[in-house]
């Protein structure tokens, strides 16, 4: 097309094509030349009136209209649109490029959330299409550990009575981050979602709970038990939005956990080579950190004992088998060369997957 378009004015000089020369040098099939003029496109200054056949003859500015809209149409604008473009000139061109290039970005970020997605769907063991719909089952069920906290209740409690005047405020803000989370800009690969990430913790902290005594698993059991939270979220950015939120939390959370425990989880991998005492005493530390990191580490979520309202709290068996399953994550995530290239973009993770496996194998001691 690009070949065609640059000879067009060459080619035609003063000369007036038919519709079958203009198929010939561009490649523009007759059908789609009638139906440009059907809806009003382009209308061939001469309509062959006086002419055999009444054929429409084409002059170079009935050319160059066409190049413009293929160009726009490889923008993926509507005719509708592109009539309007070229009856308005440049001014609305420059608008409606600017909308456009938000749409693209949109379908190229969904794109990509889905096929992470998909390794999300991989590292938890969830089936995809399952995952799609409810998401992963094994995080749900971990979150579990954390809806009898206070933390979870003060939540639900607090987005249940909020007044509107105050609702609207912090809906319009989350709207906001929303919009620039599915219109990120693919050049920023990770560290753009991790920004974003960081933005609605922010939101969240002011908003909803204090993001470091709820963790991961506080966030989960909210975001997916409030039927507003995801309703806001996917009317700004679309039906897969809210799924893509959570995954992309799931990920910063596991390469920020990597990073900061790395270096304990290598020393407890090395320990487990020789003396398990010891390497179950810094294990605890890891878990420790994961249970910190998860939100399962509230006294009421501590293990043992019962809650106020006579509910039980995380046994340390189930605290323990949420440690084996977050190196399994672990395990999963270092196995996936473009996962990894993709999440760790500063090359900051410096585990090896037989160290987080040493360290599960210690969990499973401990459990």
């Amino acid at each position: 097309k690009r070949k065609a378009v640059e000879s067009w004015r060459s080619a035609v000089g003063e000369d007036l094509l038919t519709r079958s020369e203009v198929e010939k040098l561009t490649g523009v099939t007759i059908r789609a030349l009638e139906h440009y003029e059907k809806e009003g496109l382009l209308c061939p200054k001469r309509t062959g009136e006086n002419v055999a056949n009444n054929r429409r003859l084409y002059d170079e500015h009935d050319l160059e209209r066409l190049k413009r809209i293929l160009i726009l149409a490889e923008y993926g604008l509507e005719l509708a649109q592109i009539r309007e473009v070229l009856d308005k000139g440049d001014a609305r061109l420059v608008e409606v490029l600017e909308e456009q290039v938000d749409e693209l970005k949109r379908q190229e970020n969904r794109l990509r959330n889905l096929i992470m997605f998909a390794k999300f769907a991989s590292v938890t063991d969830t089936e995809l299409f399952e995952g799609l719909i409810a998401g992963p089952e094994d995080i749900d069920t971990y979150a579990d550990m954390v809806r009898g906290s206070r933390a979870y209740k003060n939540a639900i409690a607090l987005l249940r009575n909020v007044d509107d005047d105050d609702l609207q405020e912090m809906f319009d803000e989350l709207g906001g981050i929303v919009e620039d989370f599915v219109t990120l800009d693919e050049a920023d690969g990770f560290r753009g979602v991790e920004r974003q990430i960081d933005r609605f913790n922010e939101w969240w902290d002011r908003n909803v709970s204090p993001v470091d005594d709820a963790g991961f698993l506080g966030f989960w059991a909210v975001f997916e038990d409030d039927s507003l939270l995801p309703a806001i979220v996917e009317h700004v950015g679309g039906e897969i939005a809210s799924g893509s939120l959570q995954m992309s939390a799931f990920f910063v959370c596991m390469r920020r956990l990597m990073v900061k425990q790395g270096a304990v989880i290598k020393a407890v991998a090395e320990a487990s080579d020789g003396d398990v005492v010891l390497a179950m005493e810094q294990a605890r530390g890891v878990a420790e950190a994961i249970w910190r990191v998860m939100g399962a580490s509230g006294e009421d979520c501590v293990a043992g004992d019962v809650c106020a309202a006579g509910e039980e709290r995380a046994s340390g068996a189930e605290l323990m088998q949420l440690c084996m399953s977050v190196m399994s994550y672990m395990e999963d995530i270092l196995q996936d060369e473009e996962l990894m290239a993709y999440i760790d973009y500063k090359r900051e993770v410096a585990l090896g997957v037989e160290d987080v496996a040493k360290v599960r194998n210690v969990f499973e001691l401990m459990a």
